[in-house]
């Protein structure tokens, strides 16, 4: 992760601009998984609405009720299938589950990653927050 960090904010042809759209995470209703094909769908309404980036698994919730397997294909849709940039959420409450989406991102072409600090634990001291955030960033 640490590679990828700096590479990511060394080199400024990276940078994000433009629209970036938060996807949902559309389920098949018979059995609940991932709908590729539907997820193909959205990305493509983003382009055909100038759209530039989008974030996989967004950041409506749906990232902590998805597997990371899960996760990992809807990353693996939406960087193949999108011609702008893809965002990998890699926000978990565990920094191994968070290195391996970002690992994951890294390896399949994202731009970028987001990451939100641990999303289950309330009031969590700030101390807290810095060491979660500075054991993924040093990953």
């Amino acid at each position: 992760m640490a590679a990828f960090a700096q590479r990511l904010t060394m080199s400024g042809h990276n940078r994000i601009k433009g629209p970036i759209f938060a996807l949902l995470t559309p389920f098949k209703d018979e059995d609940l998984s991932v709908d590729k094909e539907a997820l193909k769908a959205s990305l493509k309404f983003a382009e055909s609405k100038g759209v530039k980036s989008v974030v996989s698994c967004g950041t409506s919730g749906e990232f902590s009720s998805l597997t990371i397997s899960e996760r990992k294909e809807v990353t693996a849709v939406c960087a193949t299938s999108f011609k702008g940039s893809t965002i990998c959420h890699i926000s978990a409450c565990s920094v191994s589950e968070c290195l391996e989406l970002a690992d994951h991102a890294s390896k399949i072409g994202c731009k970028a990653v987001l990451l939100l600090p641990p999303y289950y634990y309330h009031d969590l001291p700030v101390e807290g927050i810095e060491s979660f955030l500075s054991q993924v960033l040093r990953g």
